[in-house]
């Protein structure tokens, strides 16, 4: 378990979070990526399993996943979360 230390991505999965709450999900807590932990972290649903991934570098700023597009709620059979 690792610590987001950069303040453009804790901001990313702060608003990641609320865009996802406001789908139903109840978020779990946000791990930074192994290979990037500086740059991006991943968290998913404690109900259903969709996750969401979020990344700030450079200029590149994002998030995405089907926590962010999608219902809390069973997935379909072959959807992997993101």
């Amino acid at each position: 378990m690792g610590r987001i230390v950069d303040p453009e991505v804790e901001a990313l999965c702060r608003m990641a979070t609320e865009t996802a709450r406001s789908r139903g999900h109840d978020i779990d807590g946000w791990e930074p990526d192994r290979d990037s932990a500086t740059t991006a972290a991943t968290a998913t649903c404690r109900r259903c399993g969709r996750a969401v991934h979020v990344r700030a570098e450079g200029a590149l700023k994002g998030a995405a996943g089907t926590a962010l597009t999608e219902p809390c709620g069973p997935r379909e059979e072959g959807d992997s979360g993101f």
